[in-house]
């Protein structure tokens, strides 16, 4: 078993962080360490736990008694002081790829994941959804020019976002010099949206093939062929993308995450899954909402209804 801890807070985040480690069944959850909570039930400060587990918040402290920290917000005193060996999950972007951090999309880059990595920071939401929907592009040297993103939802707009996704880009496609430009519009939704237009002059039928051929290895990234809504992601890992042609001739990518669970939580267990040789999906086989997309029933004329009688 892998033995894990959580730093965290009094937060929806660390609730549901919680929640997944207890129910995977390769991770023993030894510790939970919320600084103010020390001593507290932790299933009386998040919802959803009774019955899941009697286990109480601890100070914060070393890390040397399990295999793994799951940082939702950071201590020093946990990690810095902990044996080389340990893996740490950084959820709250404190540390950086300088400081020896793997940027954590597995879509981007699985292998320097699984070889030998201990210490991974987690992409921004905002970023993760972008480039789910430029990655395919980029690994075939596609991009370039203005890359127009417009976001939706629970959505945060700042210089460092571009930053984010402009190096990533650079990551994966050395010889982009292009700019990328992030507006966000007015959405209420929980979920988050990216709709991102390039000019890209190929087939969208070829970049279809084209996205579902990188993404074929890849177990939570779907083409699918209608626009994304947050009901189809919501409360899972998944990522849905379609793309289109607009009228004005550029390529138009949606792309779609559940900022909370694709965006955080999930794909902390994703990649720990990744960090320790487990299948992608184990613990994540997470079910979303199922709500019907036909609103009404189809009405039989009345000649169908005398013939059929």
């Amino acid at each position: 078993m892998i033995k894990a801890g959580i730093v965290g807070d009094h937060t929806v985040a660390t609730g549901e962080l919680i929640r997944l480690m207890l129910r995977h069944p390769d991770v023993a959850l030894e510790w939970v360490s919320c600084p103010g909570l020390e001593g507290r039930r932790v299933d009386s400060l998040f919802r959803g736990l009774t019955g899941e587990t009697d286990m109480t918040v601890v100070a914060d402290h070393t890390a040397s008694d399990v295999d793994v920290v799951i940082c939702e917000r950071w201590s020093d005193t946990v990690v810095e002081a902990a044996p080389p060996e340990l893996r740490v999950i950084d959820l709250t972007r404190t540390k950086t790829e300088a400081e020896g951090y793997v940027y954590g999309l597995a879509e981007m880059g699985r292998r320097r994941l699984v070889d030998g990595c201990a210490h991974i920071v987690l992409p921004s939401p905002e970023a993760m959804v972008i480039l789910l929907a430029l990655l395919p592009l980029g690994k075939h040297l596609m991009l370039g020019g203005t890359i127009d993103v417009e976001l939706r939802g629970a959505a945060t707009v700042s210089a460092g976002l571009v930053a984010e996704v402009e190096r990533a880009i650079r990551q994966v496609q050395q010889s982009f010099t292009g700019h990328v430009r992030i507006t966000k519009a007015d959405d209420p939704s929980d979920m988050l949206r990216a709709d991102v237009r390039l000019d890209v002059n190929i087939d969208v039928a070829l970049l279809g093939e084209l996205f579902a051929n990188t993404y074929e290895r890849h177990n939570f990234t779907y083409i699918i062929g209608r626009q994304p809504e947050g009901d189809d992601v919501e409360g899972t890992n998944k990522c849905l993308v379609t793309l289109a042609r607009d009228d004005d001739g550029r390529l138009h990518v949606s792309t779609v995450i559940d900022p909370l669970m694709k965006g955080r939580c999930t794909t902390a267990v994703h990649l720990l899954n990744l960090l320790f040789g487990l299948y992608e999906r184990v613990g994540l086989d997470l079910y979303g909402c199922a709500r019907s997309v036909i609103t009404a029933p189809t009405p039989i004329c009345q000649n169908e209804k005398t013939s059929n009688t």
